[in-house]
């Protein structure tokens, strides 16, 4: 399975070194990469990306508002926006922001390239 891909990916994470990975990895596997450092930054982009967003991959706890509040807002817009919540808190701090259900995808903190790449690709590639 390739992991390379052009969609558009917007990133919104609070860690600036764990942002910058996922830019690095994801822009040299070919995706065009949208960042923000949190919800509320990410919330002011949404209008001037319009549609063009084809997964959003959201820490689930940064401040300022959660990945599943920033979720429901951008799949307002466009409801069948797929997204990929990432997390370095305990599932069980995780479940209690409502992230951690079936069907949702879900990628633990830390990841590494390899994992990170599989994940965006099994999400977009999901039918």
């Amino acid at each position: 399975m390739s992991t390379k891909g052009h969609e558009t990916v917007f990133v919104v994470e609070d860690e600036p070194l764990v942002r910058k990975m996922a830019l690095r990895i994801l822009r040299g596997l070919g995706y065009v990469v949208v960042e923000a450092a949190d919800s509320a930054e990410a919330a002011r982009r949404l209008d001037d990306l319009g549609g063009r967003i084809d997964l959003l991959v959201t820490d689930i706890i940064m401040p300022g508002g959660s990945g599943r509040e920033l979720a429901e807002l951008f799949r307002r817009g466009k409801p069948d926006l797929k997204v990929l919540f990432t997390s370095g808190y305990s599932e069980n701090a995780t479940s209690r922001h409502g992230v951690v259900d079936a069907g949702v995808h879900f990628l633990p903190k830390p990841y590494g390239p390899t994992e990170l790449a599989a994940a965006v690709r099994e999400v977009l590639d999901e039918r």
